[in-house]
């Protein structure tokens, strides 16, 4: 009884999703996985959450040198996004990262007064779920 509540609630908001943005589904609902445009949604028995594809970077680009202490760094807005995690680190595993923020709903955010050295970011999404990472 329990999974066919779930699985009616899951029919429901697609089907509301549909309609509220017509066009982003490319799929149909098959037996145990949803596809829609850029977005997964597994059967929430399964176990795979809602998630969309990570952030594209946008700025600054790959190997910039620049001496400004500040630095603005900016992403590709993901559809139905509500909320964006950076991580900036002088480590390229993350390992300590300098800065561990949410941006709400701004695909833009602007570093205090950096060190010299190399930095590395990446960005995540948020809608119902945190997604992956973007690449470094």
């Amino acid at each position: 009884m329990k999974t066919n509540l779930l699985k009616n609630r899951l029919i429901v908001f697609v089907i509301c999703l549909s309609v509220v943005l017509p066009g982003l589904i490319s799929e149909v609902i098959t037996t145990n996985n949803i596809q829609m445009g850029t977005l997964s949604v597994d059967d929430p028995i399964g176990q795979t959450p809602i998630y969309a594809n990570a952030p594209t970077q946008l700025s600054p680009s790959d190997g910039l040198v620049t001496f400004d202490r500040t630095v603005t760094i900016t992403w590709e807005e993901v559809t139905l996004s509500n909320d964006y995690n950076l991580e900036i680190d002088n480590n390229a595993d993350f390992s300590s990262p300098i800065y561990d923020v949410n941006t709400g709903a701004s695909e833009t955010f602007t570093t205090g007064s950096l060190s010299d050295g190399i930095y590395y970011w990446h960005v995540r999404n948020h809608w119902l779920y945190w997604g992956s990472f973007s690449d470094t």
